[in-house]
């Protein structure tokens, strides 16, 4: 099958060589790319971290502050997003199974009262951990590292791929 892949770096090397493997012929063309914002760490001493994200984990953990945190028990909203902390060094990962409902509910289960929470996010987010763990007493501090970029334009072998009719399917990453 031809087809066409949006995802951003760095997981659309790993999709392509896949996909590739299992026969397909690729055009890769990501639609986005993920960059840091160059966003300071807040300070003071944090509890826990929470992540949503597989881009947050690998912009922390390549930020000049992330050093102290690694130490930090790191929440992860799901099974990928805690293997790829741990992947990168995070000593205590807890996978929350699910989605933002259920991160809220094992921040509210594992930390007492009075917690202070570092949730390192994207410039966009589908929900607020904040409001979904409000009337527990647990500060969370939304720290801003990383964003996606949109591409200008398709790439030429994209364009051409796509005028010429020969695309079976495309498969497309992120809102």
């Amino acid at each position: 099958m031809r087809l066409l892949l949006t995802r951003p770096e760095p997981g659309a090397s790993a999709t392509t060589a896949r996909l590739i493997g299992l026969g397909h012929e690729v055009v890769c063309d990501p639609m986005l790319q993920i960059e840091p914002t160059g966003a300071r760490l807040p300070g003071g001493t944090f509890d826990a971290l929470a992540f949503t994200s597989l881009n947050a984990v690998r912009t922390l953990a390549t930020h000049e502050g992330a050093a102290a945190v690694f130490a930090l028990p790191a929440f992860a909203v799901g099974h990928r997003t805690a293997a790829e902390a741990r992947a990168v060094g995070f000593r205590q990962v807890i996978d929350c199974a699910g989605d933002l409902g259920s991160l809220a509910r094992t921040l509210a289960l594992h930390l007492p009262p009075g917690a202070r929470v570092l949730h390192a996010a994207g410039e966009e987010r589908a929900g607020n951990i904040g409001t979904a763990i409000a009337g527990r007493a647990i500060s969370v501090e939304v720290c801003v590292l990383y964003r996606a970029v949109p591409a200008k334009h398709l790439s030429p072998q994209a364009q051409q791929a796509l005028a010429s009719g020969r695309l079976e399917g495309a498969l497309h990453y992120s809102p």
